[in-house]
């Protein structure tokens, strides 16, 4: 009974739901100062022909080596959910008492992309990059 009262409750706030997933953010850096340009290997790693691990190796990059990323993106395969308590904006987004955003992934810097109602926000107005020079 109280699962079906906060389903309702949910499905009444947020009437899109949550996203659809994975959620794929392109063109976005998963970690704080993040840019695309070039990077050195660490460890030796392997590059794949697509996403996937199974689309076959195209080529290995040795550690040490230096590689340009010329972009990349999030791939979000599980969301967190943050419950709003008072009414608030977010995002410039009027948030009620008892919405529910989805995290999505973070943007660095204590920050946060987040999915309400169907639209994805972004507390600083940038969209998975942290604005580090």
């Amino acid at each position: 009974m109280l699962a079906a009262l906060v389903l309702l409750l949910v499905q009444a706030v947020s009437p899109a739901g949550p996203p659809k997933l994975p959620f794929v953010d392109r063109g976005a850096c998963p970690f704080e100062c993040c840019q695309y340009a070039r990077w050195t290997a660490e460890r030796g790693t392997a590059a794949f022909k697509s996403q996937s691990t199974k689309s076959g190796q195209a080529f290995a990059i040795e550690s040490g080596k230096t590689i340009t990323a010329m972009t990349g993106e999030v791939i979000t395969r599980r969301a967190g959910i943050v419950r709003v308590l008072k009414p608030t904006t977010f995002a410039g987004e009027e948030v009620p008492a008892g919405a529910v955003l989805y995290v999505l992934h973070s943007g660095g810097e204590g920050t946060a992309l987040y999915w309400f109602t169907g639209w994805v926000l972004n507390p600083r107005g940038f969209k998975g990059m942290d604005g580090c020079g």
